[in-house]
């Protein structure tokens, strides 16, 4: 029995070692790394989120491809569930069921769900592939327009 203590008892500071490091800063590390669920403990800059409101607004309203762009570059990150995405854009995704030419690099899954949105102004459409739930194979970097 007091080996079982011990055990537990060094995971607890290990835990509570791990759980202080983060705190802070480190939860913002973790999440932007795309760990998902720590968003409600990110501090929040008003101007960022003024930001991401007036790019939903612009692609919602008006279709601003610039708008979405800085969204999926900013805000839309791998792991993410489906309705925080939508969340993040401001509207559902239009589900695609036509996959023949999408899924053809092998790097997706045949039971991917994939999620189109748009067409903005410029007449193009965004794709991003779901597997159970979550955001798969997303690269922010390729929306970032600066």
């Amino acid at each position: 029995m007091q080996d079982l203590s011990r055990f537990f008892s060094r995971r607890t500071v290990t835990l509570t070692a791990f759980f202080t490091m983060i705190s802070g800063s480190g939860c913002e590390m973790l999440h932007n790394a795309g760990v998902p669920g720590l968003k409600p403990y990110i501090k929040v800059n008003p101007a960022e989120v003024k930001k991401e409101q007036a790019c939903r607004d612009d692609f919602q309203l008006h279709r601003d491809h610039k708008a979405l762009y800085w969204l999926l570059a900013n805000r839309i990150q791998t792991g993410m569930q489906l309705h925080e995405v939508e969340q993040v854009l401001g509207e559902p995704g239009e589900r695609e069921t036509d996959l023949s030419r999408l899924k053809s690099d092998g790097v997706y899954q045949t039971t991917d769900l994939v999620y189109k949105w748009g067409p903005d102004q410029t007449g193009h459409s965004v794709v991003l592939f779901f597997r159970d739930n979550h955001l798969v194979n997303f690269d922010r970097e390729s929306f970032k327009t600066d």
